[in-house]
């Protein structure tokens, strides 16, 4: 009897024990077979990952690649023979050694001649990046969804095109001006017999031939960045003003008229004395924007080199983007403030 108890009562414990052995065994598997399939998705990622980032890393050489050859071989270049024909030394500029050179005819040419290519190439620059940026944008974006560096890429895209609006086409316009005034000024005391800019500025016939020429220039507002340098600081608000919001000097105030005339007399008294003054002080002026709108293309390409530091490093490495794009612009990399290239 008491056999046939314990055998009654082992059938059903042992069959308990087979089943928790099972449902243990056939836990592990799953476990291992979840943990294999997420250990396998995971490297594969890496491996996509890696793939990607080395896409992306050739696609930027070629940008970085291109922008940097225009950089180096058309805007520096054609900055440094500007310095050069202008005879600005060791990136300073001494006014009077610039005018001697400008007394030259064929100087004179060839620094105008430069000034259009450096324009040129600004837009050469632009239209390159704006048509790569659908190569970099994705790539930024990649690094950083909803990326701040993204939108700091346009911002310097747009400076770069406003930069290329203003910088070469205004001098030129400028300078043309001021010669055309020029030979007028000296056309009209040549057949005066006028030998002084007082003599010139009593003469009251001639003088009223040439205001008319002198207050185009003055009236221009695109020009004020440079005749706003013939009155004092704290009248270079009111002078705007008067400029911008009227058309005619009949709508000035008198002050503001009064101010008008005195900046065309002395523009007119200033050509008759020493006009390759006042072309050499817009002319270093033109080479003052160029240098910020090669800063401007710079700071691109130095941004980009950054980003492509960080497509090229380790996975062990936890530098953040934008602290590796701060530091190529720093002076121990490429020196964005104080370096040309």
């Amino acid at each position: 009897m008491n056999a046939l108890m314990e055998s009654y009562f082992q059938v059903p414990i042992q069959l308990g024990f087979d089943i928790a052995t099972s449902l243990t065994i056939i836990g592990s598997l799953t476990y291992f077979v979840i943990s294999m399939r997420k250990r396998i998705r995971e490297e594969r990622q890496q491996r996509f990952d890696k793939q990607v980032r080395g896409v992306a890393a050739e696609q930027l050489r070629t940008s970085i690649s291109k922008l940097s050859d225009l950089f180096i071989h058309k805007l520096i270049a054609a900055l440094a023979e500007y310095d050069s024909a202008l005879r600005v030394n060791q990136n300073v500029s001494h006014l009077d050694r610039e005018i001697e050179a400008l007394k030259d005819p064929e100087r004179f040419e060839r620094v105008l001649e430069l000034l259009s290519e450096m324009r040129a190439a600004n837009g050469e620059f632009y239209e390159i990046l704006s048509a790569e940026r659908y190569n970099i944008i994705p790539v930024i974006d990649s690094i950083e969804d909803d990326s701040q560096l993204v939108r700091e890429f346009l911002e310097q895209l747009f400076k770069i095109a406003a930069v290329h609006g203003e910088q070469g086409r205004e001098i030129q316009l400028l300078i043309r001006e001021l010669k055309d005034l020029s030979a007028q000024i000296e056309k009209l005391c040549a057949e005066n017999n006028i030998a002084s800019a007082e003599a010139l500025i009593q003469n009251d016939e001639v003088r009223g031939q040439l205001m008319p020429l002198a207050a185009s220039v003055v009236y221009d507002e695109k020009y004020y960045h440079w005749t706003k340098s013939f009155i004092d600081d704290e009248e270079h608000e009111a002078f705007l003003h008067s400029i911008s919001n009227t058309t005619s000097l009949a709508e000035m105030e008198e002050s503001d008229r009064s101010r008008f005339i005195n900046i065309c007399v002395s523009l007119i008294g200033q050509l008759q004395r020493n006009p390759h003054r006042l072309f050499a002080q817009v002319l270093i002026l033109g080479r003052d924007r160029q240098q910020d709108a090669n800063k401007c293309c710079k700071e691109v390409m130095v941004t980009l080199s950054a980003i492509l530091k960080y497509l090229l490093m380790r996975d062990s490495d936890d530098t953040k983007l934008h602290q590796l794009v701060a530091t190529y612009k720093s002076a121990e990399y490429f020196d964005l403030e104080h370096q040309r290239r």
